[in-house]
């Protein structure tokens, strides 16, 4: 992650950034965390700046857990994806990097005569609420619009970060501001059942009951432990995949994965253990 700049002039680097990933994932792993708690629980760092700008604006625990879900709402991970600026987000770079992140999936390409399909740019676009505009932006062309089904209802969950990660209940747009809405319904059904959702925490709720999203998860872990899948048909993914549970701890997966035949015959890092 790079540095970010918070509103009141304080820089926290890009490397505090990143090792609050790191431990916020090592230490639900080493302590028996599952899945879920990876993606659904929050925890304190060492940083007394990134703490703040963590728990900005969040009145109470219950909102805390509602919205920083888990590793994927934490600064150093919105504040890589998600901005355009140090002021503004885009929901198509927030939705397309969730998609990747817990989909595995391609995004489809825009088609190549894609100038075409933008509609024109009313002059009174501020407004709309953003998300209105965003909808007004993309037009009603179907090579846009079924793209964006894809991954805009993924962005829509996170939009209570700003571009620095920081929670927001209103955009710095229109006036007066108009209000964040994190509420929405997935129902592309090309990579995952249909599901509604309330906030970011609701959202990873559904989204691990997803068998996709487990086992894109699954080959995530593969690739952090630098096993190789380029050997592997989609077969034997599919069977290392299978194993995963939202409920089970996850250092007993990755002990799963690591002993796994298909791991140990085709990677060549290690032998597989007797029988």
């Amino acid at each position: 992650p790079a540095a970010i700049t918070l509103s009141d002039g304080t820089v926290i680097a890009g490397e505090v950034l990143r090792k609050d990933l790191y431990d916020f994932a090592y230490e639900v792993i080493k302590n028996g965390g599952t899945l879920r708690d990876l993606l659904t629980t929050y925890s304190d760092t060492d940083n007394e700046s990134l703490n703040a700008l963590h728990l900005s604006g969040l009145v109470d625990e219950d909102e805390l857990l509602r919205y920083r879900a888990g590793l994927l709402s934490r600064a150093g991970f919105l504040s890589s994806h998600y901005r355009l600026d140090d002021n503004n987000t885009s929901l198509t770079m927030r939705g397309t990097q969730l998609l990747r992140v817990l989909s595995c999936t391609d995004i489809p390409e825009p088609p190549a005569d894609i100038q075409d399909h933008f509609p024109e740019v009313p002059s009174n676009l501020k407004d709309f609420h953003p998300l209105d505009a965003h909808r007004i932006m993309i037009g009603d062309a179907t090579q846009c619009t079924i793209r964006h089904g894809f991954f805009d209802p993924l962005a829509i969950a996170m939009e209570a970060f700003d571009a620095r990660g920081q929670y927001r209940s209103h955009y710095q747009w229109g006036e007066p501001p108009h209000p964040v809405m994190t509420q929405g319904t997935y129902s592309s059904n090309h990579i995952w059942d249909q599901f509604g959702f309330e906030n970011p925490a609701d959202f990873m709720f559904e989204v691990l009951k997803q068998a996709p999203a487990q086992a894109c998860v699954a080959r995530r872990w593969l690739e952090a432990l630098d096993y190789d899948m380029t050997e592997l048909t989609d077969c034997q993914r599919n069977e290392l995949a299978s194993t995963l549970d939202p409920d089970t701890p996850m250092i007993e997966y990755l002990r799963s994965i690591a002993l796994s035949e298909y791991v140990c015959r085709d990677s060549g890092q290690r032998q597989c253990p007797a029988g």
